[in-house]
C-alpha cells in the first residue's frame, strides 16, 4: 500500500483518539499480520505515541510504502519489526528507508 492513494473514506474519531495530535486510520490490506490484523479492519493510529514491543505500528518509509507489522525495537540499522504470514519471521527495515514508525491504539472491524 502507498500513501499517494490518499483519504478513501472519513470515519468516526474514537473517543481514545479525542485528545491526540494528529490521528487517523488506516485499513488492512494483505494477510502478513493474521491473525492479529485481518484484511479490511480499520486501524487507528496515534503517531506520536511511542511504539512498545510487541505493538502493532505503521511503518510508512521513503517512498510512501507503508508497512503494518508488529514492533519488536529499533537498533542503529533500523527498526525490527514481526509478522506472522506466510511464517512468523523477524526482518530489519532499513533506517535509510524508513520515513515515520506509529503507533496502532486501536481497530474497528469491518462493517
Amino acid at each position: 500500500m502507498f500513501l499517494e492513494d490518499g483519504p478513501i473514506d472519513w470515519v468516526a474519531m474514537p473517543d481514545y483518539l479525542k485528545n491526540a495530535r494528529d490521528p487517523y486510520a488506516i485499513y488492512v490490506v494483505g494477510d502478513s499480520m493474521m491473525p492479529r490484523f485481518r484484511p479490511a479492519q480499520l486501524l487507528h493510529v496515534n503517531p506520536h505515541k511511542p511504539a512498545q514491543p510487541g505493538i502493532g505500528v505503521v511503518v510508512r518509509k521513503k517512498n510512501n510504502a507503508v508497512l503494518i507489522k508488529e514492533f519488536v525495537r529499533i537498533v542503529p540499522e533500523g527498526v525490527v519489526v514481526k509478522e506472522y504470514q506466510p511464517e512468523m519471521r523477524e526482518f530489519m527495515v532499513s533506517a535509510d528507508e524508513v520515513a515515520s514508525v506509529h503507533t496502532v491504539v486501536g481497530l474497528q472491524e469491518p462493517a
